[in-house]
Order: structure tokens, then sequence, then C-alpha cells
């Protein structure tokens, strides 16, 4: 029997015949066929979190918006530090639009807008974060590491 990578290619067997002669008999085999891969979802299940910065903020009011429509909104407050909102995409990169409301512990507020493109895979993770970029706030999403 000969072996490559542990697959078998063909089978050679010596048989001893009567006239004294070695005769060969050779069998093949078929290779095995490669294991189908698994079809790709069409939708992944994501999120994204928010998290206050209660000695800057007493709110945060996240709006995201994908393909020009409203998908849903990420509040916090002081009452409620955290938030998180479910979503599902197509796996792959996905743009989704920001605005982020935000109203700081002296009674000011802001509002921050971005665009962002992020890859969307299952059990993905963003956090919203903003920034002041000269006048102008930007918002935008950071991946979160996963907690596995």
């Amino acid at each position: 029997m000969l072996l490559v990578a542990g697959a078998v290619l063909g089978v050679v067997r010596l048989t001893k015949s009567n006239d004294s002669h070695d005769t060969v008999a050779r069998t093949t085999t078929q290779p095995t066929p490669s294991p189908t891969p698994s079809p790709t979802p069409t939708q992944v299940s994501l999120q994204i979190s928010d998290t206050l910065d209660a000695q800057l903020e007493t709110l945060e009011a996240v709006s995201v918006r994908y393909g020009g429509q409203e998908i849903g909104t990420v509040e916090v407050s002081t009452l409620s530090p955290t938030a998180v909102l479910p979503l599902t995409a197509p796996p792959g990169p996905v743009t989704v639009e920001l605005s982020v409301n935000v109203g700081y512990v002296d009674g000011t507020n802001d509002v921050c807008t971005g665009q962002v493109t992020i890859q969307a895979y299952q059990g993905a993770d963003y956090l919203v974060g903003w920034s002041h970029s000269g006048s102008s706030c930007v918002a935008s999403l950071s991946e979160q590491p996963s907690q596995s």
C-alpha cells in the first residue's frame, strides 16, 4: 500500500504464481473529495455599544442609519450608563451613518456626526466614540475585542 500525505493513492499487490514468476496486480482508487465549505451566511449578528463618561456627560443619544434608513438608537444617561443596539447585516464591509447628541455636565449640548465603515461579522462589537476636529464634532465606532 502506498501512502502519501495520509491519502491512499493506489494499492500495489505482489503475488506469486505457480510458475515461479512474480506478477503485479495494480488497483487504483479515486481521490477522496474535499469537504464542501460551509456556505457564507447571508446575515450576521453584531452590536453597537455605548458607555456614558459620567465625568463629562449626562446624556448621549446615538442614531444609527444604514442605506438611508434609521435602524436604531442607543441612549445612555446617568440612570442607565451602558446600552447596546443589536443589529443584523450582511457579512463584510458595512457603512453606517451616526448622529450623536451629547449633553455635557455643564449643561451645554453638542451634535457629532460621522459616516463609518465597519467589518460586519458574527459577534462583532463596536463602541461609539466621538471627538472634536476643529469646529466640528466627529462620531466614530471602534471595534471591541471579543469577550471569548
